[in-house]
C-alpha cells in the first residue's frame, strides 16, 4: 500500500500534482492577478507546474484550538480566539518559535491548529475563495480575482463546482 504513494509539494497550496482547486489557471495571467498588483501573479512562474492559479488563495482563517467555529476574521492572532482555555496538544508538531517553553506566553503558536490536529474548526474542506466568506477586505484577507470560475467567497462545491474542490 505504502508504494502506491505519491509525494506532493506545496505551500499555502498544493503545487504538484496540480490541485483541484486551480479551476482558473488556463486563463491568461491578466485575468486572474489584481489590478493594482506589483506582481504578474502571485502563483505563477517562469516554471509552467507551477502555475496554480488562485489555489493559494484558498483557506480558513481565524481557526483556533477548541473553537467551535472559525470566525474568518483574525488570520494572525495568536491568541485564544473562543476563550475556550485549549492550548497545544503536540508540542511535537513545532517547527518554529522553538527556544519558547512549550504552553508558555512566549510559545505564540500554541493555539495554532497545526499544534493540536484535529481539534480546530474549518470552514470548509477546500477553504474560501480569498479567506472570508464576504468580499469586504478584513485582516488577512486574499485579493481572490473574480474570474469566470469563481469570485472571493465562493466554494467552489456549493456552486455547483465539484470540480474545483
Amino acid at each position: 500500500v505504502l508504494g502506491l504513494l505519491r509525494g506532493a509539494a506545496g505551500h499555502g497550496a498544493l503545487v504538484a500534482p496540480t490541485p483541484r482547486n486551480a479551476v482558473d489557471r488556463a486563463l491568461p495571467v491578466d485575468q486572474r492577478t489584481p489590478a493594482d498588483a506589483t506582481w504578474r501573479c502571485a502563483n505563477a512562474s517562469a516554471d509552467e507546474r507551477c502555475d496554480t492559479g488562485q489555489a493559494a488563495y484558498w483557506y480558513s482563517q481565524g481557526c483556533a484550538i477548541g473553537c467551535p467555529s472559525c470566525d474568518s476574521i483574525n488570520g494572525r492572532k495568536q491568541e485564544d480566539l473562543c476563550g475556550s482555555g485549549m492550548v497545544s496538544t503536540n508540542d511535537a508538531a513545532r517547527s518554529v518559535n522553538l527556544n519558547a517553553t512549550p504552553g508558555s506566553d512566549l510559545d505564540i503558536y500554541k493555539h495554532n491548529p497545526w499544534r493540536s490536529p484535529g481539534d480546530a474548526p474549518i470552514v470548509d474542506v477546500c477553504g474560501l475563495a480569498g479567506g472570508t466568506p464576504w468580499p469586504q477586505n478584513v485582516s488577512e484577507w486574499g485579493n481572490f480575482v473574480t474570474t469566470p470560475y469563481l469570485r472571493h467567497a465562493d466554494i467552489p462545491w456549493r456552486r455547483g463546482r465539484g470540480d474545483a474542490a
